[in-house]
């Protein structure tokens, strides 16, 4: 979906804000959970917004041999986390620049302030900043990769690597995203394979998408005494 440019810079800013409120709320939330399955009060939701509006008002503190890379890579982290945000079809299909919003720009971009924020831990060259940057760059080794082939999943079904190209063609084909129902009906044998879309049949021929006039009625929703239904159908509509 192809937005008019003000209207798409609007979503943009729309997602940036609600992010950046929605973010510290739901990691404060998350605590708020863990505390009480502990049996402690925990700190309240809002604690991290607080933290923020303590920090901003605090004033910069530079190590004394640490170079220009310690107070850029908070700048650098902002920044590239604010335009993953911003190009991300989160609230819609049409953000500002949706069409450089590629998966390997995203995640190039999430790389790059995990890598700038590791940089700040080595730059004060202390013991406790290097068993940071090292946490950080595992966590980077393994939460950026495993992102990159989820969304490639999809991006091979979309056909495309583009963000909202994949999201409005996943939101056109929802047989492609494999909801708890269809896992539970695919383990017991009673629905269509996890691999929606256009799947090849026993022949090797690929098999037609499902639709009215490929596969009547009867065949997509048969009742249980129906007569088994064709392959093709079978496979692409089941029950």
């Amino acid at each position: 979906m192809s937005l008019p440019l003000p209207a798409a810079i609007g979503v943009s800013v729309v997602q940036l804000c609600v992010v950046g409120v929605g973010g510290p709320l739901l990691y404060g939330l998350m605590g708020k959970v863990w505390a009480r399955a502990e049996g402690r009060a925990g700190a309240p939701v809002r604690q991290l917004l607080l933290d923020l509006r303590k920090l901003f008002v605090k004033e910069r503190i530079h190590a004394e041999h640490a170079s220009v890379v310690l107070p850029l890579a908070p700048l650098v982290l902002v920044a590239s986390t604010a335009a993953a945000v911003a190009i991300a079809p989160l609230i819609s299909t049409g953000p500002a620049l949706g069409k450089t919003a590629d998966v390997f720009v995203t995640v190039f971009l999430l790389l790059l302030g995990s890598v700038a924020l590791a940089l700040a831990g080595l730059d004060a060259g202390t013991a406790f900043g290097g068993m940071g940057a090292s946490r950080a760059m595992t966590i980077g080794a393994l939460a950026e990769p495993a992102l990159l082939v989820a969304v490639l999943a999809l991006s091979l079904q979309a056909g495309t690597s583009n963000l909202p190209g994949i999201v409005s063609a996943t939101l056109a084909h929802s047989g492609w995203v494999g909801s708890p129902e269809r896992v539970w009906r695919a383990a017991a044998g009673r629905g269509p394979p996890l691999t929606a879309g256009r799947v090849r049949s026993r022949t090797g021929s690929r098999a037609p998408e499902c639709s009215a006039s490929r596969c009547p009625r009867q065949w997509r929703r048969p009742p249980s005494s129906a007569a088994p239904m064709p392959w093709d159908c079978k496979s692409m509509c089941g029950r």
